[in-house]
């Protein structure tokens, strides 16, 4: 269709509004018309046709190192049947990794602090 185009994903990064900027769920649509309701967003062009999907009960390393090896943007998370049950971003990772990071920095830190006593 000659209406259509897709924007490139570093477009739409820039796009994205700050999440304190996004609705309650509840808010949803609330100021969209009956003719705003009738539209649709083609999203064939952003999806993947076959997507890494990771399963619900991996661990976040395991997540991490995939996303690193393979160079992920997002990752799709499944239950056992197959179905998915979320989604895992480089952005949400990154966070992961800085908080290991401070908190193998603190123990660290306790590690560095402790007097060992010699008792009798």
């Amino acid at each position: 269709n000659a209406d259509e185009f897709a924007l490139p994903f570093a477009e739409l990064e820039r796009a994205r509004p700050p999440c304190d900027a996004v609705p309650a769920p509840r808010d949803v649509g609330r100021d969209l018309s009956d003719a705003d309701m009738a539209k649709r967003v083609h999203l064939a062009p952003y999806a993947q046709i076959a997507p890494h999907t990771f399963g619900g009960h991996g661990s976040a390393e395991r997540a991490y190192e995939m996303f690193r090896s393979l160079g992920l943007q997002v990752m799709i998370v499944v239950d056992k049947k197959c179905r998915p049950i979320g989604i895992i971003t480089r952005h949400e990772l990154a966070l992961l990794e800085e908080i290991g990071m401070r908190e193998r920095e603190v123990g660290l830190r306790r590690r560095q602090s402790l007097v060992y006593t010699k008792s009798n």
